[in-house]
């Protein structure tokens, strides 16, 4: 096992690069809170943790998608032997990925594979005013621009739906499922309202983006200041950077909203410390062919890293390089996760 992390120095003692890959194997392990607080701290001491941490949780994708780079496939081989071995550890594996990241860095073509971009060009809606309502809608693995006649954006992820009615006191919005990005044109004559589920959030000018999943609202603020009256009836107001989630039986929660809130904008999710179940429910919204958990012993695995959305087959093979877990194909629609053990 590799050596226990007691204090912050025994990261800042490493270099970022070793130090991310001695996280990343702690936590395939397991952290605990108090380990949880000082990987918290070490990433806000310094951008060069955060962006070393970044590039560890990219490993894996890299490894994916670079399927005809000679030097992945050489680093994705390697792992899988050392696996193999009667004493791999997390040790080894801090190493490894470490290797894989210095190799990484030296060599920039590599780099876009970890921020893979995507331009989306607004389509203009146009839907009508007053008592009728119009609807929009994404497919699985789409991600929708549009600009409202107000002068608004609005950006729609996979598998969203949203009823959108303007009217001349009040733009309204009804997200059925799915999740949205509101940039709101400022008009203090028509307020601005979302309703998700039994949430509502009334804004004037501002950015934010709520998620609508499982009778539960997700609210993050990037700008500007929303009213939110939760599904208890309590009236909450959000300043940029917190994150609201109300589960819709009269609880909430506030947080800082993470840093890859809007990730599913460039056609990626990143998952940190996720449980393997909730982490394919995420997945599952981006395509057709399912991933499923055939072995119960798996639904708690916890998973770090960022991800193609779209790539199911790409997100298992990735996950076999580091976990005891192998993929077995059922059908053109269905894959399923069974551990090795």
């Amino acid at each position: 096992m590799i050596r226990d992390v007691k204090t912050w120095q025994d990261s800042i003692d490493l270099s970022p690069e070793h130090a991310a890959a001695m996280w990343a194997a702690r936590q395939s392990e397991g952290l605990s809170v108090h380990e949880r607080a000082l990987l918290d701290e070490w990433l806000r001491g310094n951008h060069r943790h955060r962006e070393a941490w970044q590039h560890v949780c990219g490993v894996l994708t890299v490894l994916d998608e670079s399927k005809d780079t000679d030097l992945l496939s050489e680093l994705r081989s390697q792992a899988r032997e050392a696996k193999r071995r009667p004493l791999f550890s997390s040790l080894q594996l801090a190493a490894a990925v470490a290797a894989a990241i210095c190799l990484l860095f030296a060599a920039p073509a590599l780099y876009g594979l970890l921020d893979p971009g995507r331009t989306t060009h607004p389509q203009i809606a146009q839907p009508a005013v007053e008592q009728k309502w119009a609807r929009f809608a994404s497919a699985g693995g789409q991600v929708r621009s549009l600009r409202l006649s107000d002068g608004s954006e609005l950006v729609l992820d996979a598998r969203t739906k949203i009823d959108v009615r303007l009217g001349r006191n009040q733009r309204e919005f009804r997200l059925i499922e799915g999740q949205g990005l509101f940039d709101v044109a400022h008009d203090p004559a028509r307020p601005f309202v979302v309703v998700a589920g039994p949430t509502t959030i009334r804004a004037l000018g501002t950015r934010f983006s709520v998620k609508a999943s499982s009778g539960e609202a997700r609210i993050d603020l990037f700008q500007g200041r929303v009213a939110i009256q939760t599904s208890a009836g309590l009236a909450q107001i959000l300043e940029p950077g917190q994150r609201l989630v109300d589960g819709g039986n009269g609880k909430r929660t506030i947080s800082p909203v993470p840093h890859a809130s809007l990730d599913w904008q460039q056609g990626m999710t990143t998952f940190d410390n996720e449980v393997l179940s909730s982490a394919l429910a995420e997945l599952n919204r981006y395509s057709d062919r399912k991933l499923i958990i055939a072995d119960l012993r798996l639904r708690d695995l916890r998973i770090t890293g960022r991800f193609r959305n779209g790539d199911p087959d790409g997100f298992a093979e990735a996950l076999g390089v580091v976990y005891p877990v192998r993929a077995h194909r059922q059908g053109p629609d269905v894959i399923e996760l069974k551990s090795l053990n």
